[in-house]
């Protein structure tokens, strides 16, 4: 069963694993932050929970909205000190110390949306519906903070110099 549904996966889906997995990579090592990345992931989620969001009832959107500010905390935990210890370089760019907490974040979000889709697949129900649309929250959550914290960052150090 398990070999079915991993040759029933859409190729897209891999696709976007190893970018994920590329890009938890590169966060574990020193990385430039530059300013007109810091809004293109958090409006892709966005724009992907609308989709979900799409023709559910309220209770889903609230659902959501509870699972974004569960992802806030998430960040703050996660993402908070590294982002406060963030510095500009001689180009102008922010640069964030490597740390493994990217990559755990992105292999988790896709890993557990992986497991729930499947389950939807299998077995449609309400509750995985609610369990997709909480995962798809949590990671908005946690990117949005990341992105707006680093965004403020940005600028703090910006106006320091």
């Amino acid at each position: 069963m398990l070999m079915t549904i991993v040759l029933h996966t859409p190729v897209w889906v891999w696709f976007l694993l190893m970018y994920l997995f590329y890009r938890g990579y590169k966060g574990m090592a020193e990385q430039r932050v530059e300013f007109r990345s810091l809004l293109l992931f958090p409006v892709a989620l966005i724009l992907f929970a609308l989709d979900e969001l799409y023709g559910k009832s309220a209770l889903f959107v609230g659902i959501w909205l509870l699972a974004v500010l569960v992802g806030t905390l998430l960040g703050i935990y996660l993402f908070g000190q590294q982002i406060e210890r963030a510095y500009r370089d001689q180009l102008g760019a922010l640069c964030l110390s490597g740390h493994v907490n990217l990559m755990i974040v992105l292999m988790g979000l896709f890993i557990g949306h992986y497991f729930v889709s499947v389950m939807l697949v299998l077995h449609p129900n309400w509750y995985w519906n609610a369990a997709k649309i909480s995962l798809t929250g949590i990671g908005c959550g946690i990117f949005l903070l990341r992105n707006w914290k680093l965004f403020l960052q940005y600028h703090h150090i910006r106006l320091a110099h």
